[in-house]
This record gives structure tokens, sequence and C-alpha cells, in this order.
């Protein structure tokens, strides 16, 4: 995640962070591991973070329709 400097640099750390983040909302829960092997290859699909942003976006609606 952590690679490169200036832009590139500062993209994997706010990954970082929410994978930090993640890991922490899913804590417990059955599906934590694949879940957060799903954002790990989310955040490294691209520099820019959109992927992993798009992951995320799907694990809130998911969990939306689960409620």
């Amino acid at each position: 995640m952590l690679k490169g400097y200036g832009a590139t640099h500062h993209h994997g750390k706010e990954s970082f962070a929410i994978l930090l983040e993640e890991a922490a909302a899913l804590a417990g829960q059955a599906d934590a591991a694949a879940t957060l092997a799903r954002l790990r290859d989310a955040a490294l699909a691209d520099e820019d973070g959109v992927a992993l942003r798009q992951a995320r976006a799907e694990l809130v609606t998911e969990d939306a329709l689960v409620r």
C-alpha cells in the first residue's frame, strides 16, 4: 500500500487508513477475512483509490440490504 512519494504515497496512506478502519469494523464477523482481502485487492488495484472507494461503497450497500 505505502509506496512511492508525493501523491502516490499520500493515496497509499489513505488506503491503508481505510483498511485499518474497516478491519476494526469487521472484527468478529464470520466473513471478516474475506471482506478485508477483497478491500485489500481493491486498494492495490489502482493508485488513486477509486477501486477501494467503490468496494467500500458496495460494502455499505450490501450491509444495508442485509439489515
